[in-house]
Parts: structure tokens; C-alpha cells; sequence
């Protein structure tokens, strides 16, 4: 079998690690590590570049990590600030000035031994470069900060053997993923090598000095990209099938269950699992370990005794309902059962427990022949998953939940008015806001949406979901859409355990809206700063997705610009607001082009929706953007403080039958004259413009102003009249997608007149 597979493990010579702020130690942590142990002196030779030149263009690998049993005692250390001239420049006073540094490093529990694993794609390595690489490894001398001494070993594996090193390992597996909820990492990419050396150079030579002064310069930052990891739970997924089927029904076919019946589901093969499980340890252990087990089986698999730091290693077990399709009945026809890899019951061993447990079991009592039974059986299609956003780059922003959520809710006795249901939805929004952090997840709910109805229209009421244990007043469909994209399965509330709570991704949010910090810009640096965000947009999808795809760039592959006509890229708009800009509309472009192609349109408001591979590209590298500082030529450093979605009451995304431009329109076309109002040339450009999008014609157009660029091109204020009411965005005009041609609702062609006009200059 041929080797596919890149492995560096990595020894530290002692059980302590020191690297802050990350765990597990980053692959860019090692890959500077390699850069150290390649340098002599100032110097790479030209093996230890070609070398890690080709490591910086991998994708991310995935790590093995051994556990933690602690951190140490917190040591704090005082040394001298590098700020003498806070005391008159006298050695003597050093004292006075030092500094406190922190030292508390993590304990590993066993053998610390870390293992770096990369998928190489078909003859993406020679031996020449192999041969560069393991001599980079075998320096290697340490790892995370200079105390952390350590060694290292290169190796390539088949796919075989590196699935067997991980399954042997005794830690925890890090896998890379889109919408992880794990922590990020920062990982080698195109240029990381170049961004050392200039970082190192200029390191040397910080202190630049002049004839009247001294400058301390701050190096450049290096290049890398984050990259979500998560510990992906061991899942193994079973098809409910008769196994001996009733009349009329072919063996191993689906035998689907209600979706209401999914608490008494779980709870059933729940403890069917946990007796099996528990009679085939008693029959081989005994003692302290067999007492051992049983405790082990009732905390992990039923739950019974639970502690707070038992809940992120129990196993959970998940109906998945059949979605996809209007057309899908939501009966339960697969059952998923996640094992979390630091869980105290081995994977395998529980999937045996599940394996062919039976539903339903239907027998003559005098004979013992089994008339019916519905068992669970391996499935060999996962296919289903994806509905549920669990996958290789399955993410979603927006979900709604299949399976009603268990919020605990004080119960309010008597006549409920709208006052007293206000404030029953208040308390379930803030116990939403609980189960995210006890499921661990840091995303932020831009918005929430709760009711009693399903969101589908063949899901099933919140209230048919009642038991023992949750009563109705408990149970929410619910929809949150959050500030960043994430990765299924997503099950949350407190019936997370026993088959409630499971969501599934919505329809793809189109557009965000990015509130800018500190005051905001000037309207005179709107061009700049939407030129700054859109070139921030293509190197923040290079980091995330490998590339820069058309919807980003506005060009094919190759470099070459994108078919004249084709609005496929991401529109930007920055309008001001009483001379300043305070926020920032990133939009799709089948939000705004409604002639676009290889969308659907919803019929409940018409909107048009992509592929979900678009949807969650333009997702995944958006909302990203909140965490990146922007900087533009003449600008200072600028800040998002949050991420939103645009409301109905916004004016850019209203429905109105006027429209006003907020930034300047410009025409498709130049003018050959300058009396372009006169001779109706704006008019017509207008109207090709909405045809191409997919609007209708305005029956009025009323040019508010015209003025004239400093390369002479044409900037015009518009007011547009349309006989229906038209729901935004509406972005015309040659410059669209750069913040220009923005137009705003109004109620009244009076109410944006001075406006409009104010803004075209």
C-alpha cells in the first residue's frame, strides 16, 4: 500500500509543557521549531527551504495529544523590564523596575509524546525533499518555549498504519474542521517561511535612530492561518430495519419510528445497551474492576452519578430523523451513537453493545418464534449526516431545531397575557444562552427565535414531545442564527442525552452587518476602507478554505476577470450616516442579482438561496472577519465591535416602492456627453441595470444630482419609483460591489430627497 501519510512525533524530555494559551502545542509552534533546528546562525541552506516550503503548502494535520493531569503550582518570576530609563538610566536602581512573568505549566498525564499527521496527496513527495525533512526533524531540539527540550522522529505511513498509530495512541486526536467549537490553532501557510525571515531581520535591527531621535520599530508579524481544531467523538451510526419483518414487508427494510417517541427511543436501547454491556464485563472481570466497570457504565452510558466533569465524556446517543427534502416525513429511521475519545468505555466496545439490539421484538409465547422484530444494524450509508451538519466542512451559521429543546422554564399558574408570555420567552432565551455554554460552544447568538410550532412543516409540535420529565411549558422549537459558522451535530438542553434538542442548519444567512468600533470612519474614507475589508475578505478565505474562489475574488481560477455580466461575487456597502460610516453590509450576490443562476427561491419570501458548498464558503470566511483588524492605505488601525444581521427595519434591506441612493450611483457605460441628465442617458443605464438584476422596471427616475469624478467619470444621485413594493438590497451600477450605487428605502419621495442629494457629491 503506498505511503500517503507525513507523521513528526515529537518527545519532550520531560512531562511538563510550557507553551501558553494553546493546547494542543500548534503546528505552527513546530514549524518554527524546525525553522530553528534547520538555521545555523543566520542562515537556511537551500535543502532545510525546499524543505519547508513544501510543509507550509500541506493542509492542516491532524494531532495527537497526550492527556493532562493538571497544571502545576503558579510560579512567578521577577525580572528586569527592558525600561531603564524609567530610572534616570542608573543599573542600581533595576530593582525598581521589574516586572512580573508568570510560569504555571501543564502536567502530562503518561508519555509526552505529541504526533503531527499530514494526508499527502498522490506524488506530492520526492525523496529529495524526505530526505531535507528528516534532517530538519532530527534537529529538532525543542518545543513551545526554550525550557520545553525535546526530540523528534519523520516518518510516512500508509493510511493503514496511520490509522492503527492513532487508534493505539493514549490521548486525545485533534482533528482540523470548519465550524469547530474547539480551540484554534495557528498552522503553517504559503509564505510562513518568508514572514520568519523578515520578521527575524528586522528583530535585529528594531532600535533605528536619526540624527535627532530614536525609534523602536516593531517587527513584522508573522503568516499563518487559524484553523479550528476539535476532539471528534468516535460516531458510529445504525439503521433501524426489520430484521424479521411483519406481512407484506421485505427483510431489512427501514422500519421508521415517530419523531415524538424520540426520548423513549433513547432511553430503550439506552439501557438495553448498558445491560449487555454490563453482563459481558461481569463474565470476564472481577472485583475492584468489574465494580469499576459498573460504575463506569452507569455515569458514562446511562448517566446515573454524573459529575460536572463527566458530562463532556458520556456517550450520547442521537435519533436522527430523515430531513433533506419537503417531501420527508421526519419518522426516525437511523440511530447515532457519539463515544467521546477520553469516554472510560471503549468505542468499540460500546458500538458491540449497540449492534443488533433490538426495538421491537414481537413472539409467540407458546412456541418462542418471533413473529416481527426491528433491530439496529450498521449503516453503510452516512449520507443522512450531512442534513445535520456533521462532516468534512459541514458548517452552517443559522439552525433550527428538528427535536423540541428542554429549557427549564419557571411554570406561571392562571390567564397568561402578553406581558407574562414575554417574559416566559425572556427566560428561555437566557437558558439557550446556559446550554450553549454547558455544550461548550463560543459562539454568540446574533439572533433567537422561539415557538411552539415546528419549523418544518411535517415536524411535530413541541408539546408531543412531553414526558415525566419535561413537561410542555419546557419544550421550544428553536431557531438561533450565530456569529460564526459550526460544525454538527449540534444538542442542546438538558434533554441532550435522552433524544431532545437536535438541530439541524437553516436556510444560508445572505448578508451581515459589521458594526465598526470607536466612532466609526469619515465618509471621505469609505473608498479606502471598503478596498481594505475586500482585500481582507480574499487573504481571510485563502487562510480558510486554501484558495480564493470567484465569489470573493470576482475572477475565474486562472486570474482572468469573470464573464462580463456575471455578478458573483460578494457586494460591500458602507453608507454613512450623518457624515460618518458606523457600519459595514457584507451581501451575497444571490441577494442581491435575483436573475442569478443555480439558486432556489423560497416560497415564503422569495429569497434565493445557493448550493450549500457557496452558502457555506461565503458563511465560513464573513464572519470571520469580525476578528481581523483592517488596515488601509491613510487609515489607522480599524476594529469591528460586533457582527448582526440586517433587520426588516433596516433601510437597505426594507421593502419599499421608493428607493434613494445612500452612496453614488455610477453608470455601466461612460457618457458622451456631459448633459447626461438631458439626453436620458442615466435612465437607461438604470434600467439595464435593474433588468440585469432581476427587478422590475421603475416607472419613475428622477436624477437628484450629478457631479463629476477627479478622472471625469460620472457620480449621480437617483431616486427610483416602482409600481410594487421591491425588497432589498438594491446595488446598481458599475461599482457596486465596492460600496457605490447603494440605494435605501423611503417612504415617500420626500423623505430621502435632501439625502439622497447630499450624498451624491
Amino acid at each position: 500500500m503506498a505511503a500517503r501519510n507525513l507523521l513528526i512525533e515529537v518527545m519532550l524530555h520531560d512531562g511538563r509543557w510550557h507553551g501558553a494559551h494553546e493546547w494542543p502545542p500548534a503546528p505552527f509552534r513546530l514549524f518554527q521549531a524546525l525553522v530553528a533546528a534547520g538555521a545555523r546562525g543566520t542562515h537556511l541552506d537551500d535543502g532545510a527551504r525546499r524543505a519547508l516550503g513544501w510543509l507550509e503548502s500541506l493542509p492542516p494535520p491532524r494531532i495527537a495529544a497526550p492527556h493532562i493531569a493538571g497544571r502545576a503550582k503558579r510560579c512567578t518570576l521577577y525580572v528586569p523590564n527592558n525600561d531603564l530609563d524609567a530610572v534616570d538610566g542608573d543599573p542600581d536602581k533595576i530593582e525598581k523596575i521589574r516586572t512580573p512573568k508568570f510560569i504555571q505549566p501543564r502536567l502530562i498525564s503518561g508519555e509526552p509524546r505529541f504526533m503531527y499527521l499530514w494526508v499527502l496527496e498522490p506524488h506530492a513527495l520526492d525523496e529529495r525533499v524526505l530526505g531535507d525533512l528528516e534532517r530538519l526533524v532530527d534537529g529538532l531540539y525543542q518545543l513551545g518555549r526554550g525550557v520545553d527540550m525535546a526530540y523528534a522522529r519523520a516518518d510516512l505511513l500508509s493510511d493503514e498504519d496511520a490509522r492503527k498509530r492513532c487508534d493505539d495512541f493514549p490521548g486525545m486526536i485533534h482533528r482540523p474542521c470548519a465550524g469547530g467549537r474547539g480551540e484554534r490553532l495557528a498552522t503553517p501557510a504559503r509564505g510562513s517561511l518568508a514572514s520568519l525571515e523578515r520578521r527575524f531581520a528586522a528583530f535585529t535591527s528594531r532600535l533605528h535612530s536619526d540624527r535627532r531621535r530614536q525609534d523602536l520599530r516593531q517587527p513584522p508579524k508573522a503568516r499563518y492561518r487559524m484553523v479550528p481544531y476539535e476532539c471528534t467523538p468516535e460516531r458510529f451510526l445504525f439503521d433501524i430495519r426489520c430484521t424479521v419483518p411483519p406481512e407484506g414487508v421485505r427483510e431489512g427494510a427501514f422500519a421508521p419510528q415517530s419523531l415524538a417517541r424520540a426520548s423513549a427511543i433513547v432511553t430503550g436501547v439506552r439501557d438495553d445497551a448498558a445491560r449487555r454491556l454490563a453482563a459481558a464485563f461481569d463474565s470476564v472481570l472481577e472485583g475492584d474492576e468489574k465494580e469499576g466497570m459498573r460504575v463506569a457504565i452507569k455515569r458514562a452510558l446511562i448517566g446515573r452519578g454524573a459529575e460536572d466533569q463527566d458530562k463532556a465524556r458520556r456517550v450520547r446517543i442521537i435519533p436522527i430523523p430523515t430531513v433533506g427534502s419537503e417531501h420527508a416525513d421526519h419518522a426516525i429511521r437511523r440511530l447515532l451513537v457519539e463515544v467521546p475519545q477520553d469516554c472510560p468505555l471503549r468505542a468499540d466496545d460500546v458500538a458491540w453493545a449497540f449492534r443488533g439490539l433490538d426495538l421491537e421484538r414481537q413472539m409467540d409465547e407458546a412456541t418462542g418464534e418471533i413473529h416481527q422484530a426491528v433491530s439496529l444494524i450498521p449503516a453503510e450509508d452516512r449520507a443522512m449526516l450531512r442534513h445535520y451538519g456533521i462532516g468534512a466542512n459541514e458548517s452552517a451559521c443559522r439552525w433550527r431545531s428538528i427535536t423540541p429543546l428542554a429549557l427549564p422554564v419557571r411554570r406561571l399558574k392562571g390567564k397568561i397575557d402578553g406581558t407574562a408570555r414575554a417574559n416566559i420567552e425572556r427566560q428561555a432565551a437566557h437558558a439557550l444562552l446556559d446550554s450553549l455554554r454547558h455544550a461548550g460552544i463560543r459562539a454568540r447568538p446574533m439572533s433567537i427565535r422561539l415557538q411552539r410550532e415546528p419549523f418544518d412543516r411535517k415536524g411535530h409540535r413541541a408539546e408531543a414531545f412531553a414526558t415525566e420529565r419535561f413537561r410542555r411549558n419546557q419544550l421550544w422549537h428553536v431557531e438561533a442564527v450565530f456569529d460564526r459558522a459550526l460544525s454538527g451535530p449540534l444538542v442542546l438542553g438538558n434533554g441532550r442525552y435522552l433524544g431532545l434538542g437536535l438541530m439541524a442548519p437553516g436556510e444560508p444567512c445572505g448578508a451581515f452587518v459589521f458594526h465598526l468600533a470607536g466612532g466609526g470612519l469619515p465618509r471621505e474614507e469609505a473608498a479606502p476602507f471598503v478596498e481594505a475589508v475586500r482585500r481582507a475578505l480574499m487573504a481571510h478565505a485563502d487562510d480558510v478554505l486554501g484558495s480564493v474562489p470567484r465569489l470573493f475574488s470576482g475572477h475565474e481560477a486562472d486570474g482572468a476577470p469573470a464573464r462580463s455580466g456575471r455578478h458573483e461575487h460578494v457586494f460591500l456597502a458602507a453608507p454613512a450616516e450623518g457624515g460618518r460610516i458606523t457600519r459595514l453590509y457584507v451581501i451575497a450576490p444571490w441577494r442581491v442579482d435575483r436573475s442569478a443562476t443555480g439558486v432556489r427561491r423560497s416560497s415564503a419570501d422569495g429569497r434565493a438561496y445557493p448550493g450549500s458548498e457557496t452558502a457555506r464558503q461565503f458563511e465560513r470566511v464573513v464572519t470571520g472577519l469580525v476578528d481581523l483588524d483592517i488596515y488601509a492605505r491613510g487609515l489607522s488601525r480599524v476594529r469591528f465591535a460586533e457582527i448582526g444581521l440586517p433587520g426588516e427595519d433596516d433601510p437597505l434591506f426594507a421593502r419599499s416602492t421608493t428607493w434613494s441612493t445612500c452612496t453614488p450611483y455610477r453608470p455601466t457605460r461612460s457618457a458622451k456627453s456631459r448633459s447626461a441628465a438631458d439626453d436620458g442617458f442615466l435612465g437607461r443605464d438604470i434600467v439595464a441595470e435593474c433588468r440585469r438584476r432581476g427587478l422590475p422596471k421603475p416607472c419613475a427616475i428622477d436624477v437628484l444630482s450629478i457631479s463629476r469624478g477627479p478622472r471625469n467619470g460620472l457620480r449621480a444621485g437617483i431616486r427610483l419609483q416602482f409600481d410594487v413594493a421591491v425588497a432589498g438590497p438594491i446595488l446598481l451600477g458599475s461599482a457596486s460591489h465596492r460600496g457605490r450605487g447603494v440605494f435605501a428605502a423611503s417612504a415617500s419621495p420626500q423623505a430621502h430627497e435632501g439625502r439622497a442629494g447630499g450624498t451624491a457629491a
